[in-house]
């Protein structure tokens, strides 16, 4: 008896490490402006898309966010992706997102402008230009967007990183 409760301790310690180690930061929650940081190595891609997915917690709408570079790593609301002078960075609907349109991209914090906006349409939600000349930074951007089939209109302010150029 004492052998099989060992064993099964053993095998269910190696199972909850297992699932930490699995989980990772998949969903944060507006915790740390580290959530879904890239790596700063400069990626040759020089477009960015940001797919957008609506989640309704506690009857507060709430974006889930994950960018093209990690795709496996959504975040709710508070999504900081690296960008780097002359990137376009895209929003997009996520798979199963039903985010009608982003009305507005605008920083938090009015100061040097860092982005020019172009607004398009299908399939794109919203499409930003970096500029050439921005200084890097963390930078605290809003998103206003509407859902389907709602007239609500909704705020989640994540996060640009421009990191030095190396």
């Amino acid at each position: 008896m004492k052998k099989n409760l060992t064993l099964l301790t053993g095998i269910a310690f190696v199972i909850a490490i297992l699932i930490a180690g699995g989980c990772g930061d998949r969903k944060k929650q507006n915790d740390s402006t580290t959530a879904g940081v890239a790596p700063l190595a400069v990626v040759a891609d020089s477009t960015v898309e940001i797919y957008l997915k609506e989640v309704l917690i506690d009857e507060e709408m709430h974006l889930e966010m994950s960018d093209s570079r990690k795709p496996e790593c959504p975040v709710i609301d508070n999504l900081m992706t690296v960008v780097y002078p002359e990137n376009t960075v895209i929003f997009m609907n996520a798979k199963h997102g039903r985010i009608d349109e982003v009305l507005e991209v605008r920083l938090v914090e009015v100061g040097d402008t860092i982005f020019s906006t172009s607004e398009t349409r299908v399939p794109e939600l919203y499409r930003l230009e970096i500029d050439p000349e921005v200084d890097p930074d963390t930078i605290k951007y809003l998103i206003k967007f509407r859902v389907k089939q709602d007239t609500t209109t909704w705020t989640i302010d994540p996060y640009l990183r421009i990191p030095r150029q190396q």
